[in-house]
């Protein structure tokens, strides 16, 4: 309190030898310049340290003076980052998309082949559901049973179809059957879905002299009406047995339990492609 009122006694004390001398040199007392000169370096100090004193006070009064203008810059720039890089994100997942349909155009396996390109909207949502569901369908010529490919090759097939859209068994559906050919060999047969993220598999028994082996690539047979074009790629056997020694008669023992693992990734498919195909034709 006693600093308080100290300060306020050297401010009224300034104040009014201010006004004495501005009333003297206002009516022309001669003495006065010097006396001002000599008044100034006598008080100087005293103005320092008022200064002093009361600057943050000033330095706060003009933040606060300023505070809004503050807000709306930063609101401004945080508006401006946030364009920035939402407009990163949208090139970003542009380019993804573009990649992901690029890979559906020129399908080898395709060629001659009347085909429809499609989004895929909505995918498998539980264990038991083995579909997808596309943005095109009757009015972009599409009809059941038609195949469905990816880049990497078979997809599964059109299940049902709406004006507007349609909805795709996936090929590890339960009982999907689709008649395959191993590459390089003559051996032909069916392989078949075991349900969401299995393996197909071979129904039955192969022939002892089958050529089969580990690795190798299978592909859709082709077969005489088939609902399938030849030679799409379907998947690798990845396991399969066979028995020790001979079988009856001497018979070598036959080939079981063949698993193939699906080529196409069932699950992560952004853009398809369905091929107009029909049973026995084009």
């Amino acid at each position: 309190m006693q600093g308080g009122s100290r300060a306020r006694q050297v401010l009224l004390l300034l104040a009014a030898t201010a006004v004495t001398l501005i009333t003297l040199d206002f009516r022309g007392y001669g003495p006065i310049g010097s006396l001002r000169s000599g008044l100034g370096a006598v008080l100087e100090p005293l103005v320092s340290v008022t200064d002093s004193a009361f600057s943050p006070v000033g330095d706060l009064w003009n933040g606060v003076a300023n505070y809004g203008e503050l807000e709306e810059e930063n609101a401004e720039l945080r508006a401006r980052l946030d364009e920035v890089v939402g407009q990163q994100v949208r090139e970003e997942n542009a380019s993804a998309q573009l990649e992901a349909l690029t890979a559906q155009l020129g399908l080898d396996f395709a060629a001659g082949i009347e085909t429809v390109p499609a989004r895929v909207t909505t995918g498998p949502v539980a264990n038991f559901d083995y579909s997808l569901r596309l943005d095109r369908g009757s009015r972009d010529g599409i009809a059941p049973d038609m195949p469905v490919v990816g880049a990497a090759g078979l997809v599964g097939r059109i299940a049902a179809v709406t004006p507007g859209g349609s909805v795709v068994e996936l090929l590890d559906s339960l009982d999907f059957g689709v008649g395959v050919r191993v590459v390089g060999s003559r051996d032909t047969f069916v392989a078949r879905g075991q349900g969401r993220g299995e393996l197909l598999a071979v129904p039955g028994e192969l022939a002892a002299d089958s050529t089969l082996r580990e690795n190798a690539s299978v592909v859709t047979s082709g077969l005489d009406r088939s609902i399938y074009p030849a030679d799409v790629p379907v998947g690798r056997i990845v396991e399969f047995s066979t028995g020790s020694g001979s079988g009856v008669d001497g018979v070598d023992a036959p080939i079981t339990d063949v698993r193939i693992e699906p080529l196409a990734d069932l699950e992560r498919q952004t853009f398809v492609t369905v091929l107009r195909w029909t049973p026995g034709g084009g």
